[in-house]
């Protein structure tokens, strides 16, 4: 939950995605690996296995064997990459990982460039589509994880609002930008953290605590 401040985003920076209309999740041709002379493992006739079982959970898998980061320097294989739509959804995948020994990462824009976003042969949770939001009486903000920051601006602006603190770019999400530890763009209030007010957060047990 964030807290609001009462100006609007007309004056606020517009990212270079916006200005020319290229959707962020624009796929690229990338065929580079780091380090160099490393090369992609073959797909394993297990991990087609891990994705069925996934869909038989009734989740979404996205149809990709490799993943990688905005840098496009990370090119890593997966096991399988989940499209994430509710709090269920993440409790299924973390069961599932828990019973088979699979490892689990969680990743948004992916613009956090070093490949810690992202396991090998591990199970992606795609936080995308994982967006809602919510304004309360008092002009808190209450947003999933996976919302950008120009999801949340377009959502306030219309109300006469922006966040008090962001990054100078709007494509982040905000669960990347918290786990990053991201600051604004101005000193007061500076890390976006500050204008945290609680968290619900779910540990690898799928049990979940609020942070305040």
């Amino acid at each position: 939950m964030f807290g609001l401040t009462p100006f609007g985003i007309g004056s606020s920076i517009i990212s270079y995605l916006l200005l020319t209309n290229i959707p962020f999740t624009q796929n690229k041709t990338a065929h580079f690996v780091y380090p160099l002379g490393e090369k992609i493992p073959a797909e394993k006739n297990n991990e087609k296995n891990i994705e069925q079982e996934l869909k038989n959970l009734h989740l979404e898998i996205k149809e990709e064997d490799v993943i990688n980061d905005a840098s496009y320097l990370n090119k890593t294989p997966i096991a399988a990459i989940v499209i994430i739509k509710s709090e269920d959804d993440i409790k299924k995948v973390l069961k599932y990982a828990r019973e088979n020994n699979i490892k689990v990462s969680i990743a948004g824009a992916r613009h956090s460039m070093g490949g810690h976003a992202f396991v090998e042969d591990g199970i992606v949770l795609d936080m995308n589509e994982y967006k809602e939001m919510k304004m309360s009486e008092d002009y808190t903000l209450s947003v999933q994880s996976g919302a950008l920051f120009s999801d949340i601006q377009h959502f306030l602006d219309k109300q006469g609002l922006s966040v008090k603190a962001m990054q100078s770019v709007n494509f982040c999400t905000v669960g990347g930008t918290l786990a990053a530890n991201a600051h604004g763009i101005v000193h007061d209030p500076g890390c976006i953290g500050t204008t945290v007010k609680k968290m619900r957060v779910m540990l690898a047990s799928g049990d979940i605590k609020e942070i305040t």
